[in-house]
């Protein structure tokens, strides 16, 4: 369950065609119509996957306070993987095992689907490349130097030079 704006959306636009595919194949096979709305619906849902991920890069470079992004990139993760390893997937087979779609229309499908499944692969790869980031351990801070206590960065400068003059001395830099 979701609790930020933005991705609750999102999965709410993955929700009904999750409980679609979850169900037991019916007992005739689907029809070409039902099929393009399963393809329709993966490509509404990757539309909004896009607006979300469009939506948390306009976030990042304004500022977002770290808990917050923690939270949201847990619960875009959720809904990534959901359209990606789930829906995408069983769409695909669905379409793909389709006597009644003509062929151009489902390899066009499949081409489509297989693009959704690949951006959500993407839009994974990007969160976890900030997750990383925000769980790397962090400098930490001098305190000392923020109250003007401490040496300011001008005092703890070394030139070059004088780093060059010091080995060739042997003293320790």
């Amino acid at each position: 369950m979701t609790h930020t704006l933005l991705p609750a959306m999102a999965e709410s636009a993955f929700r009904p065609l999750k409980e679609r595919l979850e169900k037991a194949l019916p007992a005739q096979p689907y029809t070409a119509e039902e099929v393009r709305d399963l393809v329709a619906a993966c490509r509404f849902g990757a539309e909004v996957l896009d607006s979300v991920r469009q939506r948390l890069r306009e976030q990042l470079q304004r500022g977002v306070e770290s808990g917050k992004l923690r939270r949201l990139l847990t619960e875009f993760e959720g809904v990534i993987d959901l359209a990606g390893q789930k829906v995408y997937p069983q769409a695909r087979l669905l379409s793909a095992g389709d006597p009644a779609l003509p062929e151009e229309e489902k390899r066009a499908a499949l081409q489509s689907l297989d693009e959704f499944v690949r951006r959500a692969a993407a839009m994974r790869s990007e969160l976890d490349s900030l997750r990383q980031f925000l769980d790397r351990p962090r400098e930490p801070v001098d305190v000392e130097a923020i109250l003007g206590r401490g040496p300011s960065a001008g005092e703890r400068y070394v030139d070059i030079e004088e780093v060059l003059a010091r080995l060739k001395a042997g003293e320790d830099v």
